[in-house]
C-alpha cells in the first residue's frame, strides 16, 4: 500500500480524496490547505484523515506520492526541489486521471473498485 499526502483541499483535492479512499492500493497520509474550511479539509476530517495548513509537515519518508492540487506552479516546484526520489503529480495530471476514473465508473459502476 502506498501513502499519498494531498496538496490543495478544494474541489479537487476532495475529488482525490473521494477516489483514493475507495482503493485498496492507497492510503492518504493526509490532505493540507491553507483554508481549513476547504471542502475537501471538512470531508478528510470527517473520515478520519489527517489534516493540515503545510506540506512539509506531512511530506516525511512515509510518503510516497505527493498530489499537487493548489494550482499554484510555485508549489508545485517547491515541493518536487524537497521530495526528491518520490512521486510528486501535478493537478493536470491528478484532474486528469481524476476525470478518466469517473467515465470508467460512469460505463461500468464496479469498475475502478
Amino acid at each position: 500500500m502506498q501513502n499519498v499526502l494531498i496538496v490543495g483541499g478544494g474541489k479537487g483535492g476532495k475529488a482525490i480524496l473521494k477516489i483514493l479512499s475507495e482503493s485498496a492500493r492507497f492510503r492518504v497520509a493526509g490532505i493540507v490547505d491553507l483554508n481549513p474550511q476547504a471542502e475537501g479539509i471538512r470531508l478528510a476530517k470527517n473520515m478520519g484523515v489527517q489534516t493540515g495548513n503545510n506540506w512539509r509537515v506531512f511530506s516525511g519518508p512515509h510518503v510516497d506520492i505527493i498530489i499537487e492540487v493548489t494550482g499554484d506552479e510555485q508549489v508545485f516546484h517547491e515541493i518536487v526541489a524537497a521530495c526528491t526520489g518520490r512521486i510528486v503529480i501535478p493537478g493536470s495530471v491528478a484532474y486528469l486521471i481524476a476525470k478518466l476514473l469517473e467515465e470508467k465508473r460512469s460505463l461500468n459502476p464496479k469498475a475502478g473498485k
